[in-house]
């Protein structure tokens, strides 16, 4: 892990470099500072942050089901911190996450993305990562996943068919799926998925949301990514690259986004 100061000075240096998101990424991020002496946390980093410098927005990257603690929950309440997270599923059979060495089971995963929901609300942005046709994945199991990730509150999904990996553990099972299977079963949880993101977007009509635009797009439309994740196109004559504003959001027909500014630069 980066030393926590070292963490915060490079957090002050992209803000006064006119940075307005710090995104906080890394392989279990979960884990941050573990390793550390004297040890911290994850959330102690957030808090730090928060505390010490001027970023507008922390958003979390990718997050084990296992390593969101209670002060991560809490400090997500707060205006700085982006109403999002993503929590790789993988599958939502726990003979097949057995083999996969994961963790958590279906049944504990499950119950916790629920007790997350209902403490951060309808708002919260939430992404999650499924793997279609593991190698042992029968029938019962593949239904299973789509089972669960149909009950769960995603807001928007990565499916990635099964790919074998030379010197890992599953490459040397046998393939009981086959690829036109294993293509069949990640077009179906996609389908899913495309449902699920465009549903969450039609609850967010009437919102007010803050935005940080990043480019102009070819027919003149500025884009961005709104606090809870999603892209926001707005028309302006003004230069909004880099900028953070607030809108009122409007849903059009094909499940795009579109806003009206509401603050004055």
């Amino acid at each position: 892990s980066i030393a926590l100061g070292e963490a915060i000075k490079r957090a002050r240096a992209a803000v006064e470099t006119g940075y307005k998101e710090i995104v906080l990424s890394g392989v279990h991020l979960g884990l941050y500072g573990h390793d550390l002496l004297p040890q911290v946390s994850l959330a102690d980093l957030m808090e730090e942050i928060l505390l010490k410098t001027k970023v507008p927005r922390i958003r979390l990257s990718s997050l084990e089901i296992n390593e969101i603690t209670p002060r991560i929950l809490k400090l997500l309440g707060d205006s700085r911190v982006c109403s999002h997270l993503h929590v790789p599923l993988q599958s939502g059979d726990s003979g097949v996450l057995g083999q996969m060495r994961r963790n958590y089971d279906m049944e504990g995963f499950r119950d916790r993305v629920l007790e997350i929901s209902s403490q951060l609300g309808e708002t919260l942005a939430l992404g999650t990562d499924i793997i279609a046709g593991f190698p042992t994945e029968t029938d019962e199991a593949f239904d299973n996943s789509l089972a669960l990730a149909s009950e769960l509150p995603f807001t928007y999904m990565h499916v990635f068919p099964y790919s074998s990996r030379p010197g890992t553990q599953a490459c040397g099972l046998e393939d009981i799926v086959g690829q036109n299977k294993r293509v069949a079963r990640a077009s179906m949880l996609r389908d899913l998925a495309a449902w699920k993101k465009e549903s969450y977007m039609r609850t967010q009509d009437g919102r007010i949301l803050e935005v940080l635009f990043e480019k102009r797009l070819r027919d003149g439309l500025w884009v961005g990514t709104s606090e809870n994740y999603l892209k926001i196109k707005v028309a302006s004559n003004d230069d909004l690259n880099g900028t953070l504003r607030t809108l009122k959001v409007q849903v059009v027909a094909g499940g795009d986004l579109y806003g009206n500014i509401e603050d004055t630069a």
